[in-house]
């Protein structure tokens, strides 16, 4: 039977742009998540002052704790804000983290993502590190560990090649609340030991298979329903769960779009995508710390 157990949902929120984003990513949650959840946001400390007081209102009229983090890479690292947040003390023990850039488009059970001592995950469209087993070795041998024997066939150029697995971090669910602790130990051990070349911003992709590896749970690989990419959502729209449209030129002309106007008129004082999205770009704040996308 499937499990009862509340589902930590856990995202970031930073000033500017990202605000409407995680407005429609909690909006779409309350709305089709079917499970008991704990919806938690977080960001970093620094950028707090920056946050709308209507971002603030949202979420507190939801009642959606709103929470601070510390990062500390040795740079300027936003990717790796989502191992801060996941290693956060929470008395829920099953996490699942979503990227701001996504939203849930239909009604949904998030309880069908876990699996029992795994930790679950889309296999990574766009190979950006790792493309061969020769890569992973020595990562993995620093932790006195092998390069796990699951491998991918995958395209190289005009070649194919069995290349070990690696997981998108857009979309991370795992059971046991300890492992975002550890996922954010193995990040930060990696690049302190230099056992990257140049780790970024890679270094959650990197170091998610091998945490999972520490924590002996092997890795349950989703359905691209559960991140699905623009194409994915134009073409078969109905089979969507989650929806990873990362930029707003991929979500404007997607089916999602009147979706995203539905939920937004639901659960905003905003009346549309574009009045919401029209209102950050006038009145959000901006800060160098945080990555800005154009489109």
């Amino acid at each position: 039977m499937p499990s009862t157990e509340k589902i930590a949902v856990v995202a970031l929120c930073e000033p500017g742009e990202f605000e409407w984003q995680a407005v429609l990513l909690m909006s779409s949650v309350l709305a089709f998540l079917q499970d008991e959840i704990l919806p938690l946001v977080y960001c970093r400390r620094a950028l707090l002052p920056l946050i709308h007081s209507r971002t603030r209102a949202f979420f507190d009229d939801h009642g959606i704790a709103f929470h601070p983090i510390d990062p500390d890479f040795k740079e300027n690292y936003p990717e790796g804000n989502k191992l801060y947040a996941c290693a956060m003390p929470r008395d829920v023990s099953r996490t699942l983290f979503l990227d701001t850039d996504l939203m849930v488009v239909q009604p949904t059970n998030a309880q069908e993502i876990f699996r029992p001592a795994h930790v679950s995950g889309r296999v990574t469209s766009d190979w950006m590190w790792g493309r061969t087993a020769d890569a992973w070795r020595p990562v993995y041998a620093d932790f006195g560990l092998r390069v796990p024997r699951m491998r991918l066939l995958r395209k190289r150029g005009e070649e194919m090649a069995l290349v070990p697995l690696s997981l998108n971090a857009g979309v991370v669910a795992f059971e046991d609340a300890r492992f975002g602790k550890l996922w954010l130990e193995t990040a930060l051990r990696i690049e302190s030991g230099g056992l990257v070349a140049d780790p970024y911003p890679t270094l959650d992709q990197i170091a998610l298979p091998i945490a999972a590896a520490r924590a002996e749970m092997p890795l349950h690989l989703l359905d691209p329903i559960w991140n699905a990419p623009d194409r994915m959502m134009q073409r078969r729209p109905g089979a969507v769960k989650f929806f990873h449209y990362r930029r707003l030129k991929f979500l404007l002309p997607s089916p999602a779009q009147a979706i995203a106007n539905v939920l937004i008129r639901e659960f905003t004082a905003f009346d549309s995508l574009a009045e919401m999205v029209a209102f950050y770009e006038d009145q959000g704040a901006t800060s160098p710390l945080v990555k800005y996308f154009p489109g």
